[in-house]
């Protein structure tokens, strides 16, 4: 498979396992807010693959040249959104979604910035709406590998506010916003796949 110049080889691990659990979530017309889309490679892939789904792309102004990028090399598929400018902790979307989605983000991000993302995700999910989130987690306090231990004190070491969260402290950032826990999925590599969903108005 050739690789062009807005694709990441992790984006093309993860996607297909990520799909598989998406899908089962999205069975009618369907509304996603990403935050943090990074090179927008998983809002192109999901929507091909995922009937009657439209994705809202957003992350830092910064990064909007690179989205434009990859909607180009997509040939713009009508159900991948322009991205909008999303910056945590200081700018808020406006809007109403059946759900939001974001991979990767929450180990580069401070604790305070987490707790403005559920917050975020709350302010825009309808009742009954589903906040998806993937990456790597602790469990109780415990790395649940070796690489994912090391891979925190690389984050750990490059900047002090990053690193691997704890699950525990996800469902308590959820259930001050208004949400709980729906669901918990290993994925390959060490990886969660978690849903969250908002319980009331």
């Amino acid at each position: 498979m050739k690789i062009t110049s807005t694709q990441s080889e992790s984006v093309l691990r993860n996607r297909q396992p990520i799909l598989k659990e998406l899908s089962d979530f999205i069975d009618k017309p369907w509304s996603m807010l990403e935050i943090g889309s990074g090179n927008g490679q998983h809002g192109i892939y999901f929507s091909k693959n995922i009937d009657h789904l439209t994705w809202q792309l957003s992350d830092l102004r910064i990064n909007h040249e690179t989205l434009h990028r990859a909607l180009k090399e997509a040939c713009f598929p009508d159900q991948v959104l322009p991205p909008i400018d999303i910056t945590i902790g200081v700018s808020h979307p406006k809007g109403v979604y059946d759900g939001v989605y974001t991979a990767n983000t929450f180990h580069i991000m401070s604790a305070d910035l987490i707790g403005d993302t559920f917050k975020i995700a709350s302010q825009v999910l309808k009742k009954g709406g589903l906040f998806f989130v993937y990456g790597p987690f602790k469990v109780a306090g415990e790395f649940t590998s070796l690489s994912n231990a090391h891979f925190d004190e690389k984050l750990r070491g490059d900047d002090s506010v990053r690193g691997l969260r704890d699950l525990e402290a996800l469902e308590s950032a959820a259930h001050e916003n208004k949400m709980s826990l729906l669901k918990k999925i290993d994925m390959p590599s060490y990886n969660f796949f978690i849903v969250f969903i908002k319980d009331y108005n």
